[in-house]
């Protein structure tokens, strides 16, 4: 890359030389081609140089500005992934007292009946009672489970964020050896993302929601005893349905990795870093054109204004009458009355 921007400028800076010394000497139709053909070889140079330098000064610039959004992607991603992990624990104390409350409510229903009002014994009020009883038992159980799946899982994130900024800040690394050793971090961190996603009990707690939120008209209870239970359970159920909608658009996100670009490929995705320094090297390779210009500009009105005003270096042409002069008519006279003069 450098030997080719060399060739390209040397090559650039010949064809400036011969439009600065060499096309303001030239007059008439002699300069017209000689600009013609300048500034096409000019202007092809300059659409070699102009990707190349672009290329050359951008790229740097491109590749640093797509490097440091990759870690920041990767690590609000993963702290994202952590905060919804740390919800699903929320959720045990939830299940806990939501299964005391049926198991305890389900027990004063089969002594002596109050929520449904029949006085007691089993019946749909009493199965309706230990069946939430024995869901939110188990929901508490995956989450406890799932908690200490996670815990170890959520430490390597940690970990893995901590040793990614590192690198990333170090200032005895270069861009390079930055991107190497992030990648590779950056890579085990998605991979334990992804593992982190898949220890919450997305179907038990789905169960829970569906259980705390049913129509229980629909079972056959009793208005009074209907009534009762949604006021009881459907705080709860409102609970599990908005950890379960966000661990749902959780699992839904795609993993952001980070894909080294190079290239051409790198400058078109970085248009905003790289647009001053596009400006920068097309005015850099401009700059000579139109300097060359004003001189052919400057130079050309110094033509017209000696065309104009006369020009006192010219010399001067006399005309048929002053190389005959007097005399010289005379001599034609006397030749025809045949003397001459001596």
């Amino acid at each position: 890359m450098l030997l080719a921007g060399a060739a390209f400028w040397g090559f650039l800076s010949v064809l400036y030389f011969v439009g600065l010394r060499v096309l303001p000497e030239l007059r008439g139709p002699a300069r017209t081609r000689g600009v013609r053909a300048w500034l096409a070889g000019t202007l092809a140079v300059i659409a070699v140089s102009f990707p190349t330098g672009l290329l050359y000064m951008g790229e740097p610039l491109a590749s640093g500005a797509d490097f440091r959004d990759a870690v920041n992607r990767g690590l609000v991603q993963a702290a994202e992934t952590v905060e919804t992990a740390r919800n699903v624990p929320a959720l045990i104390p939830v299940a806990r007292n939501g299964h005391e409350t049926a198991a305890t409510m389900a027990q004063r229903e089969r002594q002596f009946g109050p929520i449904s009002g029949d006085g007691g014994g089993t019946g749909p009020t009493t199965d309706a009672l230990e069946t939430v009883a024995t869901l939110l038992g188990s929901t508490e159980n995956a989450l406890v489970r799932a908690r200490s799946t996670a815990a170890p899982l959520v430490r390597r994130i940690e970990a893995l964020s901590a040793k990614v900024r590192r690198v990333a800040d170090a200032p005895n690394l270069d861009a390079a050896q930055k991107r190497a050793q992030a990648k590779g971090y950056l890579v085990e961190l998605g991979q334990v993302v992804i593992a982190l996603r898949r220890t919450a009990p997305v179907e038990q707690i789905e169960a829970a929601r569906d259980g705390l939120l049913k129509d229980w008209w629909s079972i056959g209870l009793s208005d009074r005893a209907a009534s009762t239970l949604e006021g009881t359970f459907s705080p709860l159920g409102g609970q599990f349905n908005q950890a379960l909608a966000e661990l749902l658009a959780e699992a839904d996100r795609e993993l952001d990795r980070y894909v080294e670009k190079h290239g051409f490929d790198l400058i078109a995705s970085r248009t905003q870093e790289i647009l001053p320094i596009a400006v920068f090297v097309l005015l850099l390779d401009l700059l000579p054109v139109l300097i060359v210009t004003l001189l052919l500009i400057l130079t050309r009105q110094d033509e017209d204004d000696d065309t104009a005003g006369g020009n006192p270096s010219a010399v001067a042409v006399p005309s048929t009458q002053q190389l005959t002069g007097p005399d010289h008519r005379r001599g034609r006279k006397n030749r025809r009355g045949g003397r001459r003069l001596h």
